[in-house]
């Protein structure tokens, strides 16, 4: 069984040392609300997905899905 957890429940600034904390933990991957990680998600270039999509895989974890995809709406 894999688990997730979504990023609403850690400060984005705190990205790195979380997504170590969570591989340690046993966690499988990473539910994403986009206006967390930035303050207007459709602003947000590829670059900058990328970057955050790289530091999750480094970590050895996955982007299991995405919520809260209106809440900043």
């Amino acid at each position: 069984m894999k688990i997730a957890i979504s990023n609403i429940a850690w400060e984005h600034k705190l990205l790195a040392q979380y997504l170590k904390f969570l591989k340690e933990l046993g966690f499988s991957g990473i539910e994403i609300a986009p206006s967390i990680i930035w303050t207007e998600p459709t602003d947000s270039s590829i670059e900058d997905r990328k970057i955050f999509k790289d530091q999750i895989h480094k970590e050895g974890l996955e982007i299991i899905g995405f919520h809260a995809l209106l809440f900043s709406r």
